[in-house]
């Protein structure tokens, strides 16, 4: 008996220290890290490829975003609602010179991702100061390749597609005060490598896979 009440009260400790981790009703949050984009593997006869991989793997940028929420209490630990946001990828842009038949050539890309989001997010305390949370749902992704240089060989002048496509989330998330929470996020947005969208002749409107790792802050009205 005293095993079993020890493990009651342990358990109601940790659930009503769990009710202020996190404020449920209206937020908005800002967050600010590093993305990159899925490059796909460059072939041989793709010199300008190279160049714009540069490292023949993935393509990184610094991200910014906004987003705003609300919280519906399920439980003194659980909440959930939906979350809309904003994501820029800021430019992008490399440049290089590669050989063909006709000689050497010089040429620049500029890239920028943009995506809006509609979640569906979930939040789950674990201390007074400590939640987890997931996030799923689509982005609206608008992404554009811009490209400057004599490129007689290139495929794209420039590229402009927008698609919804999947996205999903998860964070760690640290109670500073009553209102104010710093969290720290992945995001995945699924999508295409660089070989399906720019170089290989697929012009299906698709978009590059993107992935973020973020610190944010989200403020409780």
């Amino acid at each position: 008996m005293k095993k079993i009440s020890l493990g009651l009260l342990i358990a109601s400790a940790l659930v009503s220290s769990s009710a202020f981790a996190f404020e449920a009703g209206p937020y908005m949050g800002v967050e600010a890290g590093y993305g990159w984009t899925s490059k796909g593997n460059a072939s041989a006869s793709t010199k300008q490829l190279e160049i714009w991989k540069k490292d023949n793997r993935d393509s990184a940028s610094a991200v910014g975003g906004v987003h705003l929420g609300y919280l519906f209490p399920v439980t003194d630990f659980l909440a959930i609602g939906p979350e809309l946001g904003w994501t820029s990828f800021f430019e992008d842009s490399k440049s290089g010179t590669f050989s063909n038949s006709v000689g050497g050539k010089t040429v620049s890309w500029n890239n920028r991702i943009d995506y809006y989001s509609a979640l569906l997010v979930a939040r789950v305390a674990l201390t007074d100061s400590l939640s987890v949370y997931g996030k799923a749902g689509a982005a609206y992704v608008q992404n554009r390749l811009e490209q400057t240089g004599t490129t007689p060989d290139a495929n794209y002048s420039s590229y402009n597609a927008h698609q919804w496509r999947p996205e999903a989330a998860v964070g760690v998330g640290f109670g500073l005060t009553d209102s104010l929470t710093m969290n720290v996020q992945y995001t995945h947005v699924f999508g295409k490598d660089g070989n399906e969208v720019y170089w290989n002749q697929d012009q299906d409107n698709n978009v590059l896979r993107t992935d973020t790792l973020t610190l944010g802050l989200d403020y409780a009205f």
